[in-house]
């Protein structure tokens, strides 16, 4: 098959029978060449005929508007025939010469990349590769050179800065062409007429080079003369050619919808009395305007009229914003794009793959956000919770068979399935972004490695999103919707539940080609659910005014994974913080809360209100079921995982450093691949990352358990390790509140002396201890907390009126 496609396309011979001249096919069939191999040729001959008349059919429509309107077809470019003669190419003489590729004609797709590796050596034949960087090139310019390739060259592909070509299209640069050649006085007109041919044909090679329309190139060379180096598979062929058609194709759409969408379109108004309405198919007015009186006066029936839009007269910011969002979306990516993508490739590699606590983590949203989102986006909140978390449960375990291939009893339900599937709307999204760059061109190695390790969170994605949408479409049609409603509740369900991902939905301050645009598509790499989930809440809220589904999405994540887990705890403790201060007391309330429900329930009640049903199991899963919307505090927190696989990196050359090969091991490793020997490590006793050991609550070393050890392996941490580890932060956290109140008394006290202040000062001051050491007493730290006392006061007196012996010491030589 590859041979026989190749072959015709090289040659230009064609498939099938043609005007009485037998095709390629016919010699084929009669040589013997079996049936099978004939019939995969015809449908790939098929294929490729059908996506040329897709590319042909815009250049179809424009013919017949320019007939229909009985205006003369465009001249788009000049050549000179073989007597010398100029002749005038047309618009359809175009389209009648790209339909002559029928039943040849097979696109020559090469590898995506940044590098050229040319060979020159054949008179007949070229080999032109492509590869995505610099190190591969070389290897495979080694290769060619073991084949018997003398003349081998690496180049780096030249390429003009993206943004060069947002305003640019090939009509208006060909009309300034015409004119900058047109202008020239000292040249004789044949040459300026090749000036211009050469300049406008290379000026659109040019700008179609870097967009799917590359295929329309065309091709130089003698018949017969070839620049190898292309994909030769057919199969690949096929499916790389229609994935760029069709997401060319499908840009080009949604590029005039959002134009229309801005600009408006201009339609037909009817006359209507003294107005002008625009009605629908249906009859339906949509918009009316007044009649002026010359148009009242006027025989007009019909009266086109911009309709819709945005006026960037009124409305010049939401303008700004709308074009600056269509133009990101329409902006083909630069090497900027394609470095942050790779690198979302391997930070998710290095966090995500082969690890079951992300997989884990990421199905606790069928019990946080999915319920939320089905009870106000399925059924507008017109079933209960409980009755939507049992039709989740079902859904859950007949949606496993239908990822096995099973299908369900229920017709409508099937349907639905296949339609989602057909559609992907049960693809892993997060997943997909972060391979995107992959199935780009960094090779098929990585790729496999990169699919193999995003297997099981792939999946866990995929089935979150196919559970949400089968039980929101089964409590629909049980509301009464019919199929096609319940279809899209269910799909809006899901996608305010999980998110949509994708350059699409990237916040504005992520959109654009300035530095701060890049480094926060940096950051955001993993903020997409929490941001969803915000935008979730404020919808629910606000504009739904859904306070039950609000509720339950505000209170879910504490109860699944501790109070720290929802987003309204840091609020409700800063709060608390700031009156627990103004009233003179220094405790820390998180502790308070904690100690106060251990001493009344016990250890587990308190490892529940910390880590929640899953820290009462025994495992922590806070950190990742938080929101994690923080407001970055330094240059690498703005940078998100980017920032954080930096460290790691940092952190290994310090253990490596401190003579602790191991720990560095575990900071370079992929964290699932870490988790090994973190955890056969820490069964001598576990430590910070400084080193410093881990007490148990009886004061002993932090010995794991069998089973917190086995749990360790998989990435999950104890909870009842972070339990005893949240106690001493909170309590050094407590003391520093004390220390810093005590540190104030002092200062105060100093200054009175140095200001010689009255006895109503000094009588102040004293209050402000009795207060503080009251506060030291109600903690219950006495013993740890230093007071006030008779004598401290003595010493910050003496030391204020002589240096102290280190003092005097350090200012001797």
């Amino acid at each position: 098959v590859k041979d026989a496609v190749t072959y015709m396309d090289e040659n230009e011979v064609r498939w099938w029978d043609y005007r009485g001249k037998k095709g390629y096919r016919s010699k084929l069939e009669g040589q013997g060449v079996s049936g099978r191999v004939l019939e995969a040729v015809d449908h790939f001959r098929r294929s490729m005929d059908n996506a040329l008349d897709l590319m042909r059919g815009q250049l179809a429509e424009i013919i017949a508007a320019y007939e229909a309107a009985g205006e003369a077809i465009p001249v788009i470019a000049t050549r000179k025939t073989k007597k010398g003669k100029v002749e005038n190419i047309t618009l359809k003489d175009a389209y009648l010469e790209m339909g002559q590729m029928r039943g040849f004609y097979a696109p020559r797709v090469r590898e995506a990349g940044d590098w050229h590796v040319l060979s020159l050596d054949g008179e007949d034949t070229a080999y032109r590769y492509g590869t995505a960087s610099r190190r591969q090139a070389h290897k495979l310019a080694i290769q060619l050179q073991r084949e018997g390739h003398t003349d081998v060259r690496v180049e780096q592909v030249e390429r003009l800065p993206e943004s060069i070509y947002q305003d640019l299209t090939i009509g208006k640069v060909s009309q300034a062409l015409e004119q900058a050649t047109a202008s020239m006085k000292d040249v004789d007109p044949d040459t300026r007429t090749k000036i211009r041919m050469e300049l406008v044909e290379a000026a659109a090679d040019m700008m179609k080079s870097r967009a799917f329309r590359a295929h329309r190139i065309a091709r130089t060379g003698r018949k017969g003369y070839v620049v190898k180096g292309y994909i030769e598979d057919p199969l690949t062929r096929f499916l790389l050619y229609n994935h760029r058609i069709s997401g060319g194709i499908a840009k080009g759409e949604a590029a005039m919808k959002m134009f229309e969408a801005i600009n408006g379109r201009v339609v037909p108004y009817e006359r209507d009395g003294d107005q002008w309405v625009y009605r629908s198919k249906g009859g339906e007015v949509i918009d009316s305007k007044p009649m002026s009186d010359e148009e009242k006066a006027s025989k007009d029936k019909v009266r086109m009229f911009r309709h819709g839009g945005v006026d960037p007269v009124k409305q010049p910011e939401r303008y700004n914003q709308y074009l600056k969002y269509i133009t990101e979306q329409l902006r083909n990516p630069d090497r900027f794009d394609r470095a942050i993508n790779l690198g979302k490739a391997i930070v998710s590699f290095k966090y995500l793959g082969f690890n079951p606590r992300s997989a884990m983590v990421n199905t606790t949203a069928m019990m946080t956000t999915v319920p939320a989102a089905i009870h106000q986006y399925a059924v507008d909140g017109k079933v209960g919770l409980t009755r939507v978390g049992g039709a989740i449960s079902k859904a859950g375990v007949d949606y496993v068979k239908v990822m096995r291939g099973k299908k369900l009893s229920n017709p409508d339900e099937q349907a639905f399935m296949d339609h989602i599937k057909e559609s992907g709307y049960d693809s892993p999204q997060l997943t997909r972004e972060a391979m995107s760059m992959l199935q780009s061109g960094y090779g098929r190695s990585w790729e496999k490695i990169m699919s193999g390790s995003m297997w099981l969170f792939s999946t866990t994605e995929q089935w979150n999103r196919g559970v949400t949408m089968l039980a929101a479409y089964r409590l629909a049609r049980e509301q009464g919707q019919d199929h096609e409603k319940a279809m899209k509740a269910a799909k809006l369900a899901s996608d305010r539940a999980h998110g949509i991902y994708g350059k699409g939905t990237l916040p504005s301050w992520a959109q654009g080609q300035n530095p701060a645009a890049k480094i926060a598509q940096m950051g955001y790499t993993y903020s997409k659910f929490a941001h969803n989930y915000l935008q979730m809440l404020h919808d629910l809220g606000f504009n739904k005014k859904n306070y039950k589904a609000l509720a339950f999405a505000l209170a879910s994540p504490a109860v699944v994974g501790g109070a720290a887990s929802s987003i309204v705890y840091s609020s409700v403790m800063a709060l608390v913080n700031a009156i627990m201060r103004a009233v003179g007391d220094d405790r820390d309330p998180e502790k308070m809360v904690a100690d106060v429900i251990r001493e009344n329930l016990g250890d587990v009640a308190e490892r529940t209100f910390r880590f929640g049903v899953m820290g009462a199991a025994g495992v922590d899963l806070s950190s990742s079921l938080a929101v994690g919307m923080e407001i970055p505090t330094t240059l690498l927190d703005l940078t998100g995982p980017f920032g954080g696989a930096y460290e790691d990196l940092a952190k290994a050359a310090h253990y490596l450093q401190t003579g602790q090969p191991g720990r560095a091991a575990e900071r370079v490793l992929p964290t699932a691949l870490a988790n090994v020997p973190r955890a056969l490590r820490e069964m001598e006793g576990a430590t910070t990352s400084r080193g410093n050991r881990i007490w148990d609550e009886q004061g002993k070393p932090y010995l794991p358990s069998a089973g917190e050890t086995a749990t360790r392996l998989f990435g999950f941490g104890s909870s009842r390790r972070a339990t005893v580890q949240e106690r001493q932060w909170e309590g050094k956290k407590e003391m520093a509140r004390f220390n810093e109140r005590r540190n104030n008394i002092y200062e105060r006290f100093r200054a009175y002396l140095a200001q010689k202040g009255s006895r109503e000062d000094y009588q102040k001051i004293l209050d402000d201890i009795a207060e503080y050491n009251q506060s030291v007493t109600n903690s219950g730290r006495r013993g740890l907390i230093p007071l006030i006392t008779k004598q401290s006061l003595k010493r910050q007196s003496k030391r204020f009126a002589r240096p102290t012996k280190r003092q005097r010491a350090l200012m001797e030589r």
